[in-house]
């Protein structure tokens, strides 16, 4: 727990999340795989920054597997009031290495890029540095990605980042996710849940309650992540005991 605490300090430290930078309203993906926010910094933040601040919010750079999940996240990014040229961290990079520069791209879990959606010059550079991925912009935020390097005092400065989240992570609706709001206030996590008490841990739709509807979610997600409450990635019988075992809880934060 010190090195969890030392390393949330740290990130919040280096201007990524020290209160200098907000968060958009969390919004769930149309296809129910995850929730998204977007973070805003008013100091550029780098990649590993940004990829760091995204664990510490329980969270991980998103993710964009196909093109209904680029056009998603694109619709959060342009809708934010955005600097101009600064198109938002994604959770990809590539290593240096030889070979041609679409080539070696992962995501931060360790997968491939199976789909992409590079702009007409990406991605543009030497295949010597290690570079990662983000959103396009000239000057407003495009649908399309480019390549910039990891370190903002070396490219491109970059503002924001697009986080994904496996379950609804603002319970109760500050504007900030809730395990960011643990770090900076224990308390709040009195029973050491890992969640703010009050809040329902099985709250799958967002709407603050466990009733049918987080039932009905869980089953239009069976095998894949969005409703995946234990941990282990995938939506599946234990999601949906530990889902009947939370049926009824009421949010102190809801309505």
């Amino acid at each position: 727990m010190a090195f969890a605490g030392f390393l949330i300090v740290a990130v919040l430290g280096t201007g990524a999340g020290d209160g200098s930078g907000s968060w958009t309203p969390a919004q769930q993906a149309p296809d129910g795989s995850c929730w998204v926010m977007l973070y805003q910094s008013e100091a550029p933040i780098n990649w590993y920054e940004a990829s760091a601040l995204s664990a510490n919010a329980n969270g991980t750079l998103a993710t964009v597997p196909s093109e209904s999940m680029n056009n998603f996240l694109f619709s959060v990014a342009s809708s934010a009031d955005l600097p101009e040229c600064d198109g938002p961290w994604l959770g990809s990079q590539r290593n240096a290495t030889a070979g041609l520069l679409t080539d070696g791209w992962t995501w931060e879990d360790g997968t491939p890029l199976t789909y992409t959606a590079w702009s007409s010059d990406q991605p543009n550079g030497s295949p010597w540095l290690t570079w990662s991925l983000r959103f396009d912009a000239n000057p407003t935020v495009l649908p399309t990605w480019a390549s910039t390097w990891s370190s903002s005092q070396a490219g491109q400065a970059i503002y924001s980042m697009l986080t994904s989240f496996p379950l609804p992570p603002d319970c109760d609706a500050n504007g900030q996710p809730d395990a960011l709001d643990i770090a900076e206030s224990p308390e709040l996590d009195g029973d050491l849940d890992g969640t703010i008490d009050g809040c329902c841990a099985t709250d799958l739709t967002g709407d603050g309650d466990v009733n049918v509807q987080d039932i009905l979610q869980l089953l239009d997600v069976w095998g894949g992540p969005g409703a995946d409450l234990d941990g282990d990635g995938l939506t599946e019988v234990d999601d949906l005991l530990l889902l009947i075992g939370g049926y009824g809880c009421e949010s102190t934060f809801s309505g």
